[in-house]
């Protein structure tokens, strides 16, 4: 099953967003930008029985520790990350 999870980031939290295939959300959280609060996300795309490499993440930076955790974790990222 694929599985979009978009994320709205900030320097000390992130909103998330996980949806179907048709667009549906599923799932809405908002962690921490902290090891703890990656670790939620993970364990979220878990709980719904979803491999990582089924997931596409949209966020908008592509230079960050939660990208980094992402990738570690076997997930693709679609970032939009802005111009500096």
């Amino acid at each position: 099953m694929k599985v979009y999870i978009g994320i709205d980031w900030s320097k000390d939290k992130h909103d998330l967003a996980f949806m179907n295939a048709a667009g549906r959300v599923v799932l809405r959280k908002v962690i921490q930008h902290s090891e703890q609060g990656f670790w939620e996300l993970e364990h979220m795309r878990r709980q719904l029985g979803v491999e990582a490499g089924e997931c596409e993440v949209g966020i908008e930076t592509a230079d960050n520790m939660l990208v980094e955790f992402l990738w570690q974790q076997g997930m693709r990222s679609c970032t939009s990350s802005h111009p500096r």
